[in-house]
C-alpha cells in the first residue's frame, strides 16, 4: 500500500512550535529583519540533529555534512541580503495617477546590476500598495495589479522589501526610504457643460467673429459697402431692400475654458454618507472635465497656441495649459477635502466660466 503523506499527523505542540519559530524575526541593525521559512525551519531542525549526531559519534563524515549544509544556509542568507541591497528604487516607477475602482496593470522594466534571480515583494508603510519585482540578469520587471478602494493623495516614504531568495530558507526584510506619490483620482463622471450656467460670461464669445472668407449671413446695406457684396437675387431696386453678404471667421486666438469647483458641502455635514457620495461625484465631474480638455504637449517647444484651460478647486487656481500646473491640478482633485469658504472667482478679464457646486447657485 502506497504511503500517503496526509496520513501523517503531527502533534499540536510540534505544529505550534514550528509556527512560532517561523514567526520569529531577528533584527539586524535598524532596517533589517531575518526570519525562517517552513523549509528553513525544517533545515534548522535537521542541522541540529546532524550536529548532535556528529558531536556524539565523532564521525568526520557527519562533521563534513554539517559544515557543508551550514555553509549553504549562510551563503543563502548572504545572497538574499545582497539581493535586497542592490534593488533599484521603485517609487519612481509608480503610475502618475490611477482612478478609483479602476484596476491598473503595472508592468515596467527595471535595471538590476546583479546576475542572480529573485522574487522581491515591495510594499509601502500604511498603504495597501503591493508590488512584485522579478529580478534577473536578462530582463527584470516590476509587476502588480494596482487598485485603490478610495480617492487619496498620499506621500509615500518608507518602503519594505521582502524576499526568500535564493533557496527559500530565509525570509529577509529590508526597510528603506523611497519617496513617491500615490495619487488616486475619483472615477470620472461624464456630464455636459450645457447643464450648468456660465457665470459672468454674458454674451461673450471667446472666439469673436471678424471679417473673413466664410459666408456667415446677410445684413442690411450700409453706405460704403462694395456693390459686389450685394445679394441681388434677394434685393430690389429700392436701396432699403438691399442685403449684403457677410463673410466672417472666428479669430485664431486660443480658446479659454474655465471651471470653478466649490468644495462646500450642503448643511455643513462633513461625515454624512450621502454628502460624501455627492462630494465624490462632484470631484468625478471635475476630473472628467479636466480629462477632456486639450492638454499641453511637452514635446512642443512653442506652447503659445495651446488652448488656455483654467481650473479653480476651492481656494486654489491652476493654469492647466502649463504642464506643471496641470500636474498640480490633478493632485488638488485627488487631495480635495470639504471646505467652508466658497470657491475663488475668476477675474473679469478671465471671463469666469462654469461653476460646479453642491449648493444652490446664488
Amino acid at each position: 500500500m502506497a504511503y500517503d503523506p496526509s496520513d501523517l499527523r503531527l502533534p499540536a505542540w510540534l505544529l505550534s512550535l514550528l509556527d512560532g519559530l517561523i514567526a520569529i524575526r531577528i533584527p539586524i541593525g535598524h532596517f533589517w529583519h531575518i526570519g525562517m521559512t517552513r523549509a528553513g525551519a525544517l533545515m534548522f531542525f535537521s542541522l541540529l540533529g546532524l550536529w548532535a549526531a556528529a558531536f556524539y559519534s565523532g564521525n568526520n563524515l557527519l562533521y563534513l555534512c554539517g559544515a557543508m549544509l551550514s555553509s549553504l544556509a549562510i551563503a543563502a542568507l548572504w545572497q538574499g541580503i545582497q539581493t535586497l541591497r542592490h534593488c533599484p528604487k521603485f517609487g519612481e516607477l509608480l503610475p502618475t495617477y490611477i482612478e478609483h475602482e479602476q484596476p491598473f496593470i503595472l508592468r515596467k522594466k527595471i535595471k538590476y546590476p546583479r546576475k542572480t534571480s529573485a522574487l522581491v515583494h515591495v510594499s509601502w508603510a500604511n498603504t495597501t500598495l503591493r508590488l512584485h519585482a522579478r529580478l534577473s540578469a536578462n530582463a527584470s520587471l516590476l509587476l502588480g495589479n494596482v487598485h485603490a478602494d478610495e480617492r487619496q493623495y498620499t506621500k509615500l516614504k518608507n518602503q519594505s522589501l521582502k524576499t526568500s531568495a535564493p533557496l527559500g530558507l530565509w525570509e529577509i526584510t529590508c526597510q528603506r526610504p523611497d519617496p513617491a506619490l500615490w495619487v488616486v483620482l475619483p472615477q470620472a463622471i461624464a456630464w455636459s457643460a450645457a447643464q450648468y450656467n456660465h457665470q459672468d460670461a454674458g454674451q461673450h464669445n471667446p472666439n469673436p467673429l471678424v471679417e473673413g472668407d466664410e459666408y456667415h449671413d446677410l445684413r442690411a446695406y450700409a453706405v460704403g459697402d462694395s456693390p459686389s457684396r450685394i445679394h441681388w437675387r434677394k434685393s430690389t431696386f429700392d436701396p432699403a431692400s438691399w442685403r449684403i453678404k457677410h463673410f466672417s471667421q472666428h479669430t485664431q486666438q486660443p480658446e479659454e475654458t474655465h471651471l470653478r469647483v466649490d468644495l462646500r458641502l450642503p448643511r455643513g455635514l462633513h461625515d454624512d454618507h450621502d454628502d460624501h457620495a455627492a462630494f465624490e461625484t462632484l470631484l468625478g465631474r471635475a476630473w472628467y472635465w479636466l480629462n477632456t480638455q486639450p492638454l499641453p504637449d511637452k514635446t512642443l517647444s512653442n506652447q503659445k497656441n495651446t488652448p488656455k484651460t483654467r481650473l479653480i478647486v476651492g481656494q486654489q487656481t491652476f493654469d492647466c495649459s502649463q504642464s506643471q500646473e496641470l500636474q498640480a491640478a490633478i493632485h488638488a482633485i485627488a487631495a480635495a477635502k470639504p471646505e467652508h469658504l466658497p470657491a475663488k472667482k475668476f477675474s473679469s478679464a478671465q471671463n469666469a466660466g462654469i461653476l460646479l457646486s453642491l449648493l444652490e447657485t446664488q
